[in-house]
């Protein structure tokens, strides 16, 4: 969150911001939270040299936040219609707020399918959220 919080920022479900971790670089990060929460959230995966600076962050470090960048997911084009996503692994995290905003809109969609999959149990995401 930023210092004076996330105040006019806005996104939408399947956009994405570039981090910049100050030394070291920036990566192109899927916005993972809800858009309207309020709260910017990332989901990184520690893979390379930015990504392993970001998640030794700890509470009040400065990290760069440029974007939001990319197209939305077409959720308001769905309305009416089932709702089947499908993903792997990190791949959850860019659907997570387009799944957020399905929940939040259940009377405006048919039936809601998620189809998931991670290598192992310890890779799945959000487990509190899937059960």
């Amino acid at each position: 969150e930023a210092a004076d919080g996330p105040r006019g920022f806005a996104f939408r479900p399947g956009q994405f911001n570039m981090l910049y971790h100050f030394g070291v670089g920036e990566v192109p990060i899927s916005i993972s939270g809800d858009a309207g929460a309020g709260k910017l959230i990332h989901t990184i995966r520690d893979v390379g040299a930015v990504t392993h600076g970001l998640s030794t962050l700890k509470k009040g470090d400065m990290v760069g936040v440029r974007g939001p960048f990319g197209s939305a997911w077409p959720v308001d084009a769905a309305e009416g219609s089932d709702v089947v996503i499908v993903a792997g692994g990190i791949g959850l995290a860019p659907l997570r707020p387009a799944i957020q905003h399905v929940l939040d809109n259940r009377d405006r969609y048919g039936r809601f399918v998620i189809l998931y999959g991670a290598r192992s149990p310890k890779d799945v995401l959000y487990l509190p959220e899937l059960q």
